[in-house]
Parts: C-alpha cells; sequence; structure tokens
C-alpha cells in the first residue's frame, strides 16, 4: 500500500503587493511560494498557542 499524504487546500484573498512579497521573499529561499506560505503559518500558530494548549480535532 502506498503512503499519500494528507493535505486541505486553504484559499484566500491577499493584496497584489502583498502576493508579489511573498513571492520575491519565496524567491531569495529558493522555494515555493506554497513552503513559504506553510511555514509563515506554522510559525504564527507555535507563537499564537505557546502559552496554552490547543484542541485538536
Amino acid at each position: 500500500m502506498q503512503d499519500k499524504k494528507i493535505r486541505k487546500q486553504m484559499t484566500f484573498d491577499v493584496s497584489p503587493e502583498i502576493h508579489q512579497q511573498v513571492k520575491v521573499l519565496a524567491a531569495v529561499r529558493n522555494i515555493s511560494i506554497n513552503l513559504w506560505m506553510a511555514r509563515a503559518i506554522q510559525d504564527r500558530i507555535a507563537k499564537e498557542t505557546k502559552n496554552y494548549e490547543v484542541v485538536k480535532e
């Protein structure tokens, strides 16, 4: 049996300026915008949940 990554997709609107900034920052690190966004979200979750437990579904 082949292991499949379980993933969900999130879609949201950003201004052209924010999109361009993320695009440039991802390019500087030689990573995809998707990976850059995933890391940014993970960093923010870690920061916001530092002092309390989050209930996982």
